[in-house]
This record gives C-alpha cells, structure tokens and sequence, in this order.
C-alpha cells in the first residue's frame, strides 16, 4: 500500500510553472552556449590590462580574512607600468587603494579561480547576457524564441557581443544594464515576478562591478520619465520598474560604502580614485592653460607638474616616465591630493574657460559615440604574468596568445554591422510612419527602441565626459544597436504574416 502510494507520488507530472521554469533555463542555457563560443574557440577567456588588479583586489581581502595559504597569485613588482592597471599605483604599501575596481566583480573571478578556472566566470556572463537578451524578446516579440537564439548567433559573429561575454572584465555589464532597464520600464507588464526578480539580482550586481553602472542607470530612468511626460512611451506602470531600478542601484552605492570603510580600516586611509576628470581637462587643454595662468597661486597638487602637461590622459595617470608620468609617480600624500581636488580643479576650469571647457567636453561626447574599435586583444605578454600561475599557464596557450588579425576582423565586420542597422532602422521607421501598421507588442517596441538609443548616448557621456573618449567603452555596448535592427525585422516580417493571414468572416467567407 505504502509503495503504491510513493508510486503515485513519483508520477505526479511537474507543475506547469515548473515546465515554464525548466523551458526558459534550457533556452537561456542554449543561448549561452552560443555566446560562449569565441571563448571555447580561443581555448580560453579573453583578458585586459585591469583584470589581473580585479583579481588582486578580491584576493587581498580573502587574505586577510584566510591567512597567506588563501593567497593565489604570483609575485609581482610593483614598479611594472601598464596602460590600465600599473602596478606602482595600486600598492598599500605607501596607504594607497585605489576605488574604482570593484572588489565584488573581483571576487566573481576569484571564485573561478578557486572553482578550478576563469572560464566559470564567463560562463556566468554568458548566461546573463542569454537571459537579458531572451527577456527583451519575451517583452517585446513573444513566441520568436528560435529567432532570438539566432539573433545571438548573429550578434556573436559581426559584433563584439562574444569576446565582452568572454572577457575578464565588468565591461559586459553596461549593455546587460541599459538592455535590462528598458524591458523593465517599458515591458512590465509583460514580465513574470521571477523575471522582474532575476532582473534586479543581475542589475544589483551590475551595479557594484563597476562604478559607472549606476549613473548610467539613474540616468536612463530619468530618460524614462522624460520620454513618458513627453508623450513618447505609452501608458505603462514607471514608478514600479523605476523603483526597482533605483533599489538596485543603492545596492551598487551601499557596496561601495561597505567597501570604502573595510578598505580604511585595513589601509589605514580611504580609497583613493583615479583623477579620470583632471587627467581629461589638460589632455583637453582648458586644464593646462588655467594651470599655467594660475599656477603656483592655485595651489592644486598638479601645479607642479604643468611644465609638461599637456599629455595623453592615460600617461597622466598611469605612466612612470618622468617627462609624461603624473599620479603615478606622485608619493602617497600627493596622490590622493590630485584625487581630491579633482572635482573642485573641474570647477575652477569651468569657471575659467566656460566656452572652452563646454565646447571640449561636448567635442568629446560626440567623438565617443563613434569610437568602437576592438582593441588591445593581443596583450597576454604584459597581462599573463601578473596571473595565478595556472591561469597565466592556460591564457598562454590561447589562440591570442600570438598576435593576430582579430581586432582588425572584428572591428571591419562592426562598423559594418552598425551601418547597415542604421540603415534598416531608418527604412522601417519611413515605412512604419507611411503603414502606421505597428500592433500589439510591436507598440512598445518603438519607444524601447529608442530607449535603447538614449542607454548609448548616455553611455558615450558617462564614459567620454567624464573619463576620455577610448574605443573599448563604446564598443562594450555597440551591439545594441544591430540587435534593435534584427528584432524589428523580426517584428516587421510578423505583422507581414499576420497581414497576409486569410482571415474567415461570421458568414464563412475567406477574406485574404
């Protein structure tokens, strides 16, 4: 009797939430798969300057926390100078810790590592970049679960969308995050409690693998709202995906205090953060002409070293040549003096040259919104030393370990890619407004669309303006674009089927 019971038991079908659950994994599963290609085709993950410094950050942490014997990585000097990351900035030794590299993106690689290799951690990334992808579509062209994974495919091959899932760096995380937004602000309705649940997890971590994540997403929900006031989304619940938008990014600003006061407490001071903004203004020249015109009597830490500004804002930062070199080779005081002041030497300039600084700084903004070459691939002589040994022992057998033409392929076949969705895009936007034929999910489509728009250019301001124009941080999102032109052609080619479908009258008559 027992055992007859226990048989009904076992073959009680799942629930049909649980066969919804198990069906969305095995796709997203599918489409990570896809994505995870360029890594399983290069032997290994793709690694930049900064990842090793991710990497040291977190495992300094577990070994204070563990002892010497948590410790994975190699000896390494400290006076190494690279484009990124130098080594001789990032010591604690003079109580210098630099913000800015996110010891919870950090600790995403250091568990790889522990759990045998980095290729988990991209893995990772691929299965979120496979969600987000999959959730956009389920928002906004339901039922084209084939056409999205082939989207991916597509994507893979002419963007960079495959080597940022692959890379070590949070860099991936910026289009996950402005994609995400904009199916939360303008497909709510359409999404699940656990996808709106999975969709903060994702962006809470977006926002503390880099710091910036969260303006790039307050700034997009404030786009949000202006498209609404305006007219421009139709009528959808905002104050709901705004607010879990805005959850998730105290989730980003509260791990940065977390972090701010464990790093003081082991350093001994704060974190110091790169003078990205100082750096920017005298490569710009407005900095270096306030700092000659009112140098010594300013009293800014980098009055002493204007004789030979102006240089390439990243030698101003990272270089140890003392005709270039500026923070780096500053000793400890004077570092977090160029970082503190920064802020305020942006407004003494601002102050000084308005039309000039403004003029730069728009200069700037436009100039990144074009640059999205893939750069910097074949690096691992200066990078795999700075790895644990068996990482640096596996990333040295890749296929980029030996220079290549990959980032000159993959940069043709973008700009390619984007001019041709550019094209499309503007084909389907003249015929939609002449057919006005826009249905069903398809009417939210357009203000996603143009949300997505709006996540780039805020994206090109976050990272131009603030940082300097630099390829690899408009090439991280580039991909959207392209993925906008082949989900409208997917729209496009479904109201053509539903417009040509014969439709049967009350009196059985066919009506094509």
């Amino acid at each position: 009797m027992q055992d007859s019971s226990v048989e009904r038991t076992l073959a009680v079908p799942p629930s049909p939430a649980a066969k919804v659950w198990r069906n969305s994994f095995l796709i997203t599963l599918v489409g990570a798969i896809i994505l995870f290609v360029p890594t399983l085709l290069n032997r290994d993950v793709f690694f930049y300057w900064d990842t090793p410094t991710y990497i040291n950050g977190a495992g300094a942490g577990v070994m204070r926390l563990l002892g010497d014997h948590a410790w994975l990585m190699p000896a390494v000097s400290q006076e190494n100078p690279y484009p990124t990351a130098p080594g001789g900035i990032i010591s604690t030794r003079g109580g210098v810790y630099l913000a800015g590299r996110s010891v919870y993106y950090g600790a995403l690689l250091f568990a790889s590592i522990l759990a045998g290799s980095l290729m988990i951690a991209a893995a990772v990334q691929a299965l979120v970049v496979s969600f987000t992808i999959l959730l956009f579509f389920r928002a906004f062209l339901p039922g084209r679960v084939g056409y999205a994974l082939v989207c991916m495919a597509v994507l893979t091959i002419v963007t960079p969308l495959g080597y940022f899932t692959g890379l070590m760096m949070p860099d991936i995380f910026a289009s996950v995050t402005i994609l995400l937004i904009v199916t939360l602000l303008c497909g709510w309705d359409r999404l699940s409690r656990g996808d709106r649940m999975a969709a903060f997890v994702i962006l809470s971590f977006a926002m503390l693998a880099h710091n910036s994540h969260p303006p790039l997403a307050v700034l997009l929900v404030m786009t949000g709202y202006a498209f609404a006031r305006l007219g421009r989304l139709p009528r959808a619940p905002l104050i709901r995906p705004a607010m879990l938008v805005l959850a998730a990014v105290c989730v980003g600003l509260t791990g940065e205090v977390v972090f701010t006061r464990v790093a003081t407490h082991a350093v001994g001071s704060p974190p110091v953060r790169l003078p990205f903004l100082s750096a920017h203004l005298q490569e710009m020249g407005p900095g270096t002409t306030y700092l000659k015109n009112h140098c010594p009597q300013a009293h800014f830490e980098i009055c002493n070293d204007r004789v030979k500004l102006p240089v390439d804002w990243r030698d101003f930062m990272f270089s140890t040549s003392p005709a270039t070199g500026v923070f780096a080779l500053a000793g400890a005081p004077a570092k977090r003096r160029i970082s503190d002041e920064q802020v305020t030497f942006a407004l003494a300039v601002l102050k000084d040259q308005p039309v000039a600084t403004v003029m730069g700084l728009s200069a700037a903004f436009a100039e990144q919104l074009a640059m999205f070459r893939v750069q910097e691939i074949y690096i691992l002589d200066a990078v795999a030393p700075r790895l644990p040994p068996k990482e640096s022992r596996r990333a040295m057998q890749s296929v980029v370990a030996s220079p290549g033409d990959l980032e000159q392929v993959l940069t043709a076949v973008t700009y390619t890619a984007l001019i041709l969705s550019v094209l499309v895009l503007a084909v389907i936007i003249v015929r939609t407004r002449t057919s006005r034929s826009a249905a069903g999910p398809g009417t939210q489509l357009w203000p996603a669309t143009a949300l997505v728009i709006a996540g780039l250019a805020i994206n090109a301001a976050v990272c131009g303006i603030v940082a300097s124009p630099y390829d690899r941080f408009q090439a991280r999102v580039i991909w959207l674009l392209p993925l906008l032109a082949l989900v409208h052609l997917a729209a496009r080619g479904q109201a053509s089927g539903r417009a040509s479908r014969p439709v049967s009258t009350a009196s059985g008559r066919v009506v094509r």
